[in-house]
This record gives structure tokens, sequence and C-alpha cells, in this order.
């Protein structure tokens, strides 16, 4: 049964704020509505990879990362009041030896709705001047997103309470509210902050039940990008996880990015460093811990005009 708090998102998200009408799509402000953390990318990186063993013995690997999260705008209302945004996200994994896929992969399709407020008075105020600018665009967001690695087994090793990450099975459903501010020059006009920050509530639809005594029920997540350039831009990202499960215990995570976009007028395509420090985000694998720098490619659209409805 989805819980007090998830009926609340979902009717705020289904009912009272689409409009019938679909209007025209501005690729520009699309493709800044996608934070860093949810844009494509692959990374080569060295990491910890619990065993498929029944003894879970986690060792070290060198293993290329790919997350692939394209996204579809549907915008309603005009001036891009309401945004629906539809990402089928995938993350895969591959290790350094011929032919080594890490499994398995981690499905995370999400919805997000983008709401923007009337927030003019917000870039003047003397408590947010220094945050918000007269470029910037602030935004409610409504997301419901589903979490799982395609596995069927139990989770836990038949008989044990130990974690069978070789074929047990994650799933779980998501929802989130949250407020992002974003600059919609992209740092063309100097120093800019963007943000976001959000509640996430875990609800019950397909949830494996016996994650709930190891997995959180709550996040809280402040992500931060600072645009130096519009070549240059420095992110963060830190979450706040909380659960009821007999043996959770409290976790956070903490992730650091630079990006330079040396051709940003000939490709979609940037440079990017990345440290992330925490607990796993590929699927069961969360139960162990990942302490990585990594460096690759990340897919950063710049985006044009065009009619699409």
């Amino acid at each position: 049964m989805i819980d007090r708090f998830g009926l609340t998102l979902l009717a705020m998200l289904f009912f009272g704020i689409l409009p019938i009408k679909l209007h025209s799509q501005d690729l520009h402000v699309n493709n800044l509505l996608n934070t860093v953390s949810d844009r494509s990318y692959l990374q080569l990186m060295r990491g910890n990879i619990p065993s498929r063993n029944v003894n879970a013995v986690v060792e070290r690997a060198t293993f290329m990362e790919a997350q692939i999260a394209p996204s579809f705008f549907i915008r309603f209302k005009e001036e891009g009041k309401f945004t629906l945004s539809i990402t089928p996200k995938i993350i895969l994994r591959m290790g350094d030896n011929e032919s080594f896929p890490i499994k398995a992969p981690s499905f995370m399709p999400i919805i997000t709705g983008f709401q923007q407020l009337k927030a003019d008075k917000l870039s003047t105020s003397k408590a947010l001047k220094w945050l918000l600018k007269p470029q910037h665009r602030v935004f409610v967001i409504y997301r419901i997103g589903h979490h799982s690695n395609g596995q069927k087994d139990e989770f836990f090793v038949k008989g044990t309470r130990r974690i069978n990450f070789s074929t047990g099975n994650f799933s779980t459903e998501f929802v989130e509210l949250g407020l992002q501010w974003t600059d919609m020059t992209g740092g063309a006009n100097g120093f800019s902050i963007n943000g976001r920050l959000s509640f996430e509530q875990q609800i019950d639809l397909t949830r494996e039940a016996d994650i709930k005594e190891l997995y959180y029920d709550r996040r809280l997540l402040l992500e931060n990008e600072f645009n130096f350039t519009p070549y240059l831009q420095l992110a963060t990202k830190v979450d706040f996880m909380m659960g009821q499960g007999s043996r959770f215990e409290s976790k956070s995570s903490f992730q650091v990015s630079g990006e330079f976009k040396p051709a940003r007028n000939y490709t979609d395509l940037s440079l990017f460093i990345r440290y992330y420090l925490g607990p796993d985000y590929y699927n069961i694998r969360y139960f162990s811990d990942q302490d990585f720098i990594g460096f690759g490619i990340r897919a950063n659209p710049s985006g044009k005009n065009a009619l699409a409805f």
C-alpha cells in the first residue's frame, strides 16, 4: 500500500496541475532543467565490488560506468509554467576484464514535473540576491521513480540474513518534492549558482519487503552547480538518508565534480572528474560503500529553440 505522504504527492502531481493543452518546446530550457546528476555520462573509476558468492567479499576493481538518461519533455501551459519530463534511466557497469559485466544493471525510470514559480522579487531581496540573479527561474519539482535490478530471487541468501548479491531482487519506488533554481543563461552572464533542495520518500508499490530492514525510507538531498563561465562548472551533491528498519544505520553521501566544456558550440560532450563517498547507488550494492575518483565524458546539450507541437 502507498503511504499517506506518497498519496499526497501523487495527487499533487496528477490532479489540479496539468491543463489539457500542450505547448511548443524550448529545448534550451529543457536541457537546463536537468541537473548534473540527471545527465548521461560515461566514466572510468576504481571502486568496490561485492563478490557474487555467498560470503559477499568486497573486492577492489577498475570498471567503466555508464548512465543512460535521455529525457523526453512535454510542456503544459504557456511560457514553460509547467513541464513534464520522462526519463528511462539505466546505469550499467563493466569490469576491466574482457566481457565482464557487473550484474545487475540499475533500472530507474523517472517522471518529473517542473512547476515554475513567480519569483521575480526574490532576486532583488537582500536575503537572496547573492543566490538568485534576474536570469534565474525557480521551480517546484514533483518526482516519482522506480529503482530495481531486474532479478527475481530472494533478497537474502536462503536460510540466512546475508544479502544475496548474486541473484537477489532489489525493487523500490519513491516520490520526491523539492525546489530548484536554474540560471537560464548557463553561466553566460558571469558567475551563478544553480541548485536543488528536495525531500524523497520511499513508497510501497513493488517494493521488496526484505529491503525495508536495511534500506532507507527518507532522503534529504542538496545539489549545487557553480557556473564560473559557460565552459567551466563545479558541482556538489549531499544526501542524508534516514530509515526505520531494524538493521538500518543512518547514512550520507557526498560527491563533487568539476566539468570543462572545451568546444560547447560544436559538441554536446564535456569532460569531467568526480569524487564520490557514500553507499553504492547501484541497486542492491547500496549495502556496500564506495569511495572513488572517476573521470569521463558527460552529455551537456546547449539546446536551441524548436517547435515540437
